[in-house]
C-alpha cells in the first residue's frame, strides 16, 4: 500500500470529475455582463489612471475606486454586482467559460468578473491595443503584417518599447488589483455591518477648513489614507461605544470572518476574533479557516 501511494504509476486512475455544462454558460454569461459595465464605466478612466501613477498608495486606491463607483452607479446596479469571493450560482465573482486558445484548441479558462471588468474600461482596452501594437512592431515583418504598426513606434528604440510595454502592463495590473480590492472592502464592509453587534465606519481626511470629506452636502469623499488603520469598529451595546472599539488596517479588517462571527451571535468579541488563527506546531505551519 506504501509503495503504491508513493508510485502514482501504481494507483488506479482516477477519473476527472464532470462538470456540469450549465456552469459554462452561467460563466459566458457573466464574461458579457462584466464588459458590458465596463463599457458603461468610461467615467472610472481617470480615477484609474490616477490609481497606475501611484502604485505606493495601495490601500487609497480601493477606497477610491469603491466611493467613485457608490457616486456613480446606479443603487440597482450595484446591488446586481457579484460577491467577488462567490464562484457559484447565477451570479458569481469567479467563473469558467469555454474558449478556443492561440493554437485552435478548446479550453476552460477561470475568470475573475473585477478582472474583466477592470481590463473592459476604455482607459485599458487603449492601454493593450498600445502594447499589441508595440509587440507587433518587434517581430519579424517577413513572417507577419506589420503595416498597422505607427510611425512613432518604428521610430523608437527597440528598448524603449520594451519598458513602454512594462509600464503599461503595471498599469494594468494595478487597475485590476484595485478594482478587485475595492469590490473585496465594499461587500467585506456591507457584511460586517449586517452583524448585529457592531457598526463599521472610515475614517475620512479632513479639508483645509477642518470639514470631514465624507461626502455628504455636496462635499467630496476623501477617506484618510495617512493613517495604517483607516477601518473603525465599535460595538452597538449603549454605553460601552469608547470601550469596544477598534481603528483597524485593510488589511486585519479583511482577515475577519463575518459568518463565523454570526455564530456568536455577532457580538463586538465574536466579530473582532473571528480572524484565523495560527496555531503553533511544525515550523511554518498555518491552519487557516477560511469563512464570511
Amino acid at each position: 500500500m506504501t509503495k503504491n501511494i508513493l508510485n502514482p504509476k501504481a494507483q488506479a486512475e482516477v477519473p476527472a470529475p464532470r462538470v456540469d455544462p450549465h456552469v459554462y454558460e452561467i460563466g459566458a454569461a457573466m464574461f458579457a455582463n462584466a464588459q458590458q459595465m465596463a463599457s458603461e464605466c468610461d467615467w472610472l478612466t481617470a480615477t484609474i489612471d490616477t490609481i497606475a501613477k501611484a502604485r505606493e498608495d495601495y490601500e487609497g486606491g480601493p477606497f477610491a475606486v469603491m466611493y467613485k463607483v457608490m457616486d456613480k452607479m446606479d443603487p440597482e446596479k450595484i446591488e446586481a454586482l457579484p460577491d467577488p469571493d462567490t464562484d457559484s450560482g447565477n451570479n458569481p465573482g469567479r467563473f469558467k467559460v469555454r474558449t478556443v486558445n492561440s493554437k485552435g484548441k478548446p479550453v476552460v479558462k477561470e475568470y475573475k468578473y473585477y478582472y474583466v471588468l477592470s481590463d473592459g474600461l476604455p482607459c485599458n482596452i487603449a492601454k493593450q491595443q498600445r502594447i499589441d501594437m508595440l509587440e507587433l512592431s518587434m517581430k519579424d515583418p517577413v513572417q507577419y503584417n506589420v503595416s498597422s504598426v505607427s510611425q512613432d513606434i518604428k521610430d523608437m528604440d527597440v528598448s524603449r518599447r520594451n519598458a513602454e510595454i512594462g509600464k503599461l502592463e503595471r498599469a494594468l495590473t494595478t487597475s485590476r488589483s484595485n478594482v478587485l480590492a475595492a469590490f473585496e472592502l465594499y461587500f467585506h464592509i456591507r457584511a460586517a455591518n449586517s452583524l448585529p453587534g457592531v457598526t463599521v465606519s472610515v475614517q475620512y481626511a479632513l479639508s483645509d477648513d477642518g470639514q470631514v470629506l465624507d461626502g455628504e452636502d455636496g462635499r467630496e469623499t476623501v477617506v484618510d489614507t495617512g493613517t495604517k488603520t483607516p477601518i473603525t469598529i465599535t460595538t452597538t451595546v449603549k454605553g460601552r461605544e469608547n470601550k469596544d472599539t477598534i481603528d483597524m488596517s485593510v488589511g486585519s479588517f479583511k482577515k475577519l470572518r463575518p459568518a463565523v462571527a454570526m455564530e456568536g451571535k455577532g457580538t463586538y468579541d465574536a466579530c473582532i476574533n473571528s480572524a484565523p488563527t495560527i496555531k503553533w506546531g511544525t515550523y511554518g505551519e498555518l491552519f487557516d479557516q477560511t469563512g464570511g
